[in-house]
């Protein structure tokens, strides 16, 4: 279609209605709410006038998208099925009714160009729905035909400027955008690009001298722009917004920035600039949804609860309210009053799809209420107390304490965790005739990083020192990477095996003698493991573990551990567990080869 109008073109000038001129010059200029006024004098005038009543459809369309103009379109084609801007007003309609109606869009501009090839407003409509598909090319096409048409022409001109800019063609961009003259709306929406083109390309005092010819009464402009290149171009969309707030002092202009800046992801700039309205203005009936949703999106969701909250007060017939107060209460784990939230989200709007599907989710066998707070990113803390008792070739009680701090950057765990604590055991040897108790203290230290790869697979680096005073063995250091896959058998139920390799370097002692040795060992391990936070047993774990020198597989060491954890009151909560270890050849010959111990422990979740 498009090419062979171009053909069509060649040699035709501006046409359109003598009554419709100034319409069409009030177009030029992008002026599209003084265009449709002017149409619809013409319209009341003669009510018979398809072509009036068309030309507003296209201005009211184009200043206002949202409008619902489908009806009209098709009555102004029955008025006159040969008047071409007829079927461009029904192509405006189907183009902003989405991608479903973007064929139809297309066949009435064909229908419309191949009755009049001379109308302007078909090639810019036609440059608009090119663009809406993502083909800038042929967008740009139909632009600089519209120009060769009408060169006055502007909307088309700032497109056309606007696909050489995105194309690196800087210098042809400023060019054009040189071209659109007047003071018109259209005439601003150039000089605020170019001052922004200017700036990307480091010609600061020319780019501040454009921009201090936009007065603040034409700060509009800098929202109008960061709303085109929102998805396309976010730095320009971002750099738009940011003169917006230095040049404007408007509630109304700077709460839709705030929006933007929620859309572009910067939810820090959008919190600053909601807060800052809330004092500005006061009007918390339309300032708070936007702190409210800045806050939620920074992941602050007690701070961003207290908003909605105070939201409902004021407008207690939002969904969406109650849909975000609803997903807060699930994510702290409080699933009744989450069902409550989006109980009442469906008697506002019984098609509330949200609360549909949640409601389904929290229904299902497999929720878990709290699986969401436990997902939290960021830093958390952990303390332990326990105490052990150790039974095989030596009898030990063991008591100590435990520290670990983590960080979680994302939902599927990829996360930094360090942890360090000391011990003491106390065991009785033979001294003599008699029996001695003898006691030392440890401490270690270690350092763990998790990368997930996928939803399923990750990768696992840990080392760690740990000492041990007068003993025969004063310290030992410890590193691995092994690769590892997890399967969620429900949402509180996992199996986990685990596969790598790893150096351990050891001092022994013995009287005046050091001597060191460094192994390396092949890990493998494989765990069962269920959590629920909110039942009485909180978590659970059956895993066991082995460790093979390459060089002498027959000597190698393994590990089975059971374990439960008991929920008390919070932060609190108190583990059992039982651990088995087989040694194929131990250090001292005459020693046994199982060892077994039982501790217990107490938690303190601190951050």
């Amino acid at each position: 279609m498009t090419f062979l109008a171009l053909l069509l073109l060649s040699g035709c000038s501006a046409s359109v209605p003598s009554e419709l001129q100034i319409w069409h010059d009030l177009c030029s200029t992008g002026d599209w709410v003084s265009s449709a006024e002017e149409a619809a004098a013409i319209f009341q005038a003669d009510s018979s006038n398809a072509d009036a009543l068309a030309a507003l459809m296209i201005s009211a369309m184009l200043d206002d998208p949202s409008l619902e103009l489908f009806e009209l379109a098709k009555a102004a084609v029955a008025m006159d099925s040969a008047a071409p801007l007829a079927w461009t007003a029904s192509a405006a309609v189907l183009l902003q009714r989405g991608p479903d109606w973007y064929n139809q869009a297309e066949d009435a501009l064909s229908y419309s160009i191949s009755l009049d090839p001379s109308i302007v407003m078909s090639l810019y409509l036609s440059g608009l729905l090119s663009e809406m598909e993502g083909d800038r090319g042929s967008a740009s096409t139909m632009y600089s035909g519209a120009m060769e048409l009408d060169p006055g022409f502007s909307p088309a001109a700032v497109q056309y400027a606007r696909y050489l800019a995105a194309s690196g063609r800087m210098e042809e961009a400023l060019a054009v955008y040189e071209t659109v003259s007047g003071t018109g709306p259209t005439a601003r929406l150039a000089l605020a690009e170019r001052a922004l083109l200017m700036d990307s390309l480091g010609l600061d005092d020319q780019a501040d001298s454009l921009a201090l010819m936009l007065t603040p009464d034409c700060s509009g402009v800098w929202l109008d722009v960061a709303v085109y290149h929102l998805q396309s171009e976010p730095a320009v969309s971002h750099a738009a917004l940011e003169m917006l707030s230095a040049q404007s002092q408007d509630p109304d202009l700077l709460l839709e920035a705030a929006s933007v800046y929620l859309d572009l992801g910067l939810h820090g700039m959008a919190l600053i600039l909601a807060e800052d309205l809330l004092d500005m203005s006061g009007d918390s009936a339309a300032v708070l949804p936007v702190l409210g949703e800045a806050l939620f999106e920074a992941g602050e969701l007690e701070e961003a609860e207290k908003v909605y909250l105070a939201l409902l007060l004021i407008a207690p017939e939002s969904p969406f309210t109650r849909n975000r107060l609803g997903w807060i209460s699930e994510h702290a784990g409080s699933t009744g009053t989450a069902v409550n939230h989006y109980l009442a989200a469906l008697e506002l709007d019984p098609e509330d799809e949200f609360a549909r599907d949640r409601l389904r989710v929290i229904a299902g066998d497999g929720y878990d209420p709290l699986l969401l707070s436990r997902s939290d990113n960021g830093f958390s803390l952990t303390c332990s107390a326990d105490l052990s008792l150790d039974r095989g070739n030596r009898n030990l009680l063991e008591a100590g304490g435990s520290m670990l701090l983590s960080y979680r950057f994302n939902e599927r765990g990829t996360s930094l965790d360090l942890g360090f604590g000391g011990r003491m055991v106390e065991w009785e040897a033979t001294v003599g005739l008699g029996v001695d108790t003898l006691r030392t203290e440890t401490g270690w230290a270690d350092l763990t990083a998790n990368y997930w790869i996928d939803d399923s697979f990750y990768i696992v680096a840990n080392c760690e020192w740990d000492r041990q005073r007068f003993s025969s063995r004063p310290w030992q250091f410890n590193a691995y990477v092994a690769g590892g896959w997890q399967e969620w058998l429900t949402s509180w139920l996992w199996l986990s095996p685990e596969l790598g390799g790893g150096m351990v370097s050891t001092r022994w002692t013995s009287d005046a003698v050091a001597e060191y040795t460094e192994e390396f060992t092949i890990y493998s391990s494989a765990g069962l493991f269920f959590e629920k936070p909110h039942t009485f047993i909180q978590r659970s774990e059956i895993s066991g573990e082995v460790y093979f020198p390459p060089d002498r597989l027959e000597e190698f060491i393994s590990s089975g551990r059971i374990s439960l954890a008991f929920r008390t009151w919070e932060p609190l909560y108190v583990s059992f567990g039982y651990e088995v270890d087989y040694t194929r050849n131990p250090l001292i010959p005459t020693w046994e080869k199982y060892d077994t111990r039982f501790f217990t422990s107490l938690n303190f979740n601190l951050l």
